[in-house]
């Protein structure tokens, strides 16, 4: 993690590079799904949506891997925001899309491709020119900018072994597994695909695991999954995120994906956030977003203060449900402190979850009994 930590850093370095600010995004989406190089660079900009249950988060699935056989294998997974704004995908899908789109067009098929892609089949995605040259521009950069740098290389020389693109993937997936997440959950937000001697069960699951998907995303959301909202008397209407945050954004997705209304509130919160507004966004789009924020607030909200909060979330399920919810923590700042009652919170509502799981299960199990009392008395009779 502190390499790719400094990876993401020396990328972030100039917010006025457009060539660094999308291999950071294509890194920080690679950690986040837990991808190859070649999946993310296959991710069609389309896919982005808001989730179909949580306002508050977006969802995508990847149209082409080398590990799956069958596009069914690539279900939509569920995309959150993190508490620690280097690593949060909606502040960064924000960041990257609204600047994207003003500055290329709206031509591009995929996500990390400024030029026009051809409409090809699905199963001749993987040979479509404009993401693989994506994908060689981006190992190539990556490698000469980042990996070479002197500072990366004096910090790698501690850890042995050698460093290449899809060490992300193995960062990510030793990261989800370190914060709790099984073997299993792991492999199936990486949508990994057993070869031969795999278990033959794994053909007949399910590739749609919402639960599992949700929580080892919520590993992966670094310092904690998050929310962005409107603090109490800040708050404006959608359409002024459709207008002024991301009008970019809103004019190339559908209005059923909802999208400004779901990364527009990560981009106003960057605006006003000083070091991310001074690090990782353009000066000329903090400027429109914060003067657009300054002819709509409302009269008794003070001038120049943030008007998007980050409330922390707890992933857990009801059953076969899965739940997310806030967890205030009392206007206080995420420190180490909070962050461990955070934790604690977390497992107590784990435990309440699991109660109320067993209580169906035994009410389920009394039905059963009461019906199969009643069968065998009928035939008795």
């Amino acid at each position: 993690m502190p390499e790719f930590n400094l990876v993401l850093d020396i990328l972030d370095a100039d917010c006025n590079n457009w060539s660094d600010m999308k291999h950071g995004m294509a890194a920080r989406t690679q950690f986040h799904v837990i991808g190859r190089g070649d999946n993310i660079h296959h991710v069609q900009t389309q896919n982005f949506m808001q989730h179909a249950r949580f306002p508050f988060a977006c969802q995508t699935k990847l149209n082409w891997s080398k590990n799956v056989r069958d596009e069914r294998d690539c279900p939509f997974q569920i995309i959150l925001g993190a508490m620690n704004h280097g690593f949060c995908m909606l502040l960064s899908l924000a960041i990257y899309l609204e600047i994207g789109f003003a500055t290329f067009g709206t031509d591009s098929k995929f996500l990390f491709t400024e030029e026009y892609s051809r409409d090809l089949p699905t199963e001749e995605e993987a040979d479509d020119p404009a993401p693989l040259a994506s994908l060689a521009s981006y190992s190539k950069q990556v490698t000469a900018k980042a990996f070479r740098c002197a500072r990366f290389i004096a910090l790698a020389a501690i850890t042995a072994g050698k460093v290449g693109m899809h060490s992300i993937r193995k960062c990510a997936s030793t990261f989800a597994k370190r914060k709790g997440s099984s073997q299993d959950a792991v492999d199936i937000r990486g949508r990994w695909k057993g070869d031969s001697g795999g278990r033959t069960s794994t053909r007949y699951i399910n590739p749609e695991q919402p639960i599992i998907d949700a929580q080892v995303c919520g590993n992966l959301c670094v310092d904690g999954p998050i929310k962005y909202k409107f603090k109490e008397g800040a708050q404006v209407g959608p359409a002024f995120f459709a207008e002024h945050v991301c009008p970019h954004i809103n004019n190339y997705f559908p209005a059923s994906s909802k999208m400004p209304e779901t990364v527009g509130p990560a981009l106003l919160w960057g605006c006003f956030d000083p070091v991310v507004s001074t690090g990782r966004i353009p000066a000329w789009l903090v400027k429109k977003v914060k003067d657009a924020y300054e002819d709509c607030r409302p009269e008794a909200w003070p001038t120049g203060v943030n008007p998007i909060e980050r409330v922390p979330l707890v992933i857990f399920k009801v059953g076969e449900l899965l739940c997310i919810e806030e967890k205030q923590v009392d206007g206080a700042p995420a420190t180490a402190t909070t962050q461990a009652n955070i934790q604690q919170n977390i497992v107590a509502d784990h435990h309440a979850a699991l109660l109320h799981s067993m209580d169906m299960r035994i009410g389920n199990l009394e039905s059963m009994v009461r019906s199969s009392h009643g069968d065998i008395k009928q035939e008795l009779q």
